[in-house]
């Protein structure tokens, strides 16, 4: 895949409007919903967040590969296994260098997975500097919300600074890009199949677009990264997905 590159015009520092951004301060998440305190009666409303959301509205009718389609159709982690990942990656990026941990379950640094080690390697591979990790923000436009998995920026070329989202995804390892059974997506995205690659791209346009239509802040790149084993990753750039052209009108379907 072609590398989507950002002039050197950008906005590094989407982070720093992203964190004064006056939704910060009425928003939480508890765990298992989205809270949002409305300037109009100052209650706080409960919004779910956006994976289940974009799963009724674009592929309600998928159905995940079973039996002998699992031959070609392998995943690499279980859903445990990932929110491990993300726990570790926050704890080494927020917590340690914050000095406050407030993780529910304890990180053994000496125990670190191997994806984790590739999201490190990725990391420093591609001189990112993280500014936060798993970031709340909603969407007053959808009722809904999200937790961005690392924001920061990175450097690009000798002085051109960017920022960027990062996105770590750690399960489809084979064949993630593909539907055996050739099921399409709805919400006007019906020339596509119906993949877990095509899924991931959705929810990162949603974030995206939530944060430049909500917010009108524009991160420079948005970056997708496929933790594998023996601290490996596979990356992709946001923008050169062929759903990204179709991202204005995503968000629209999306909010209604």
């Amino acid at each position: 895949m072609q590398r989507y590159l950002v002039p050197k015009q950008g906005n590094p520092d989407a982070c720093q409007q992203l964190f004064q951004h006056p939704f910060q301060k009425q928003v939480l998440f508890d765990g298992t919903c989205f809270l949002f305190q409305s300037p109009l009666d100052q209650k706080w409303h409960k919004w779910p967040g956006i994976t289940g959301c974009i799963e009724k509205k674009f592929f309600f009718d998928y159905r995940a590969p079973t039996g002998h389609e699992l031959a070609s159709h392998k995943t690499s982690s279980t859903k445990d296994e990932g929110d491990r990942i993300h726990r570790q990656i926050h704890h080494v990026y927020t917590c340690i260098p914050r000095e406050e941990c407030q993780c529910t379950k304890r990180v053994h640094l000496s125990r670190l997975s191997s994806r984790t080690k590739s999201a490190m390697k990725f990391i420093k591979d591609f001189d990112v500097e993280p500014n936060a990790t798993e970031y709340t923000i909603i969407s007053p436009a959808s009722h809904t919300g999200t937790r961005l998995d690392m924001i920061g920026k990175r450097f690009s070329g000798q002085s051109n600074q960017l920022s960027v989202i990062v996105s770590w995804k750690t399960g489809y390892a084979i064949d993630y890009d593909k539907n055996p059974l050739h099921q399409k997506m709805h919400g006007g995205l019906e020339e596509y199949e119906s993949t877990p690659q095509h899924h991931n791209q959705l929810q990162s346009i949603i974030e995206y677009q939530m944060l430049k239509q909500d917010y009108g802040i524009q991160f420079d790149e948005y970056i997708i990264v496929y933790l594998d084993k023996d601290v490996k990753y596979r990356v992709e750039y946001l923008k050169d997905s062929a759903l990204f052209r179709d991202k204005d009108g995503i968000f629209q379907y999306y909010c209604t």
